[in-house]
């Protein structure tokens, strides 16, 4: 009886935990920035899968890492002005960075590898053609054109099987998140210190 008591306490301990973590900001501001990433980047891809445009799916991709990039920043000031009492230090602002940033990655990853492995053939299918089709129509002549085509048949023959690991897809896009993602947070950090934002003690 004891032990099943003691268990139950543990269970209502991890579940106040978890429960914390998840309504923590910088993961709450994570979970949102994965939102728009996902809205931005995997909905122009499945609309391009079925047909639609592609410049449209790049120009919403670079807005939804724009905004993205947003919601980092309002993350990091949210957790100096409610939960700092106005003051943050450097490490503080980075973790909270770093934080939102790998929050917003790891679930953009696995978004991206469920796309890539369900939909990926014909994606690739779709950017190959596009490729092929970009390249016959920004050629000089027939022979400027079939002279890149080798190349890029080269080139894709080389790294074909890369591009059909969704892993790697996913990969990709993980490192360029997380990569702005802090390059955002330590320059947020030094605006936010030229502004004369006091520091307090490291946590």
């Amino acid at each position: 009886m004891a032990r099943a008591v003691r268990f139950s306490n543990l269970q209502r301990e991890f579940y106040s935990i978890l429960v914390y973590r998840m309504n923590n900001s910088p993961l709450r501001y994570g979970r949102w920035g994965s939102i728009v990433l996902l809205i931005s980047f995997l909905g122009p891809s499945i609309l391009w899968v079925e047909g639609s445009d592609l410049p449209i799916g790049e120009y919403m991709g670079y807005a939804g890492m724009f905004v993205s990039m947003v919601v980092l920043v309002l993350g990091i000031i949210k957790k100096r002005s409610r939960e700092l009492g106005g003051k943050i230090n450097f490490r503080q602002a980075f973790n909270t960075g770093a934080t939102i940033t790998l929050s917003a990655g790891i679930l953009f990853f696995f978004f991206n590898w469920a796309f890539f492995e369900i939909r990926g053939d014909d994606w690739l299918k779709r950017y190959y053609d596009h490729q092929v089709e970009t390249i016959r129509s920004g050629a000089s002549s027939p022979e400027d054109a079939a002279s890149k085509l080798e190349v890029f048949e080269a080139e894709w023959k080389k790294s074909g099987e890369l591009y059909k690991n969704s892993a790697f897809q996913a990969g990709v896009m993980f490192f360029t998140l997380v990569t702005v993602g802090f390059l955002v947070s330590f320059i947020d950090d030094l605006l936010l210190r030229r502004s004369g934002a006091p520091e307090s003690a490291s946590s």
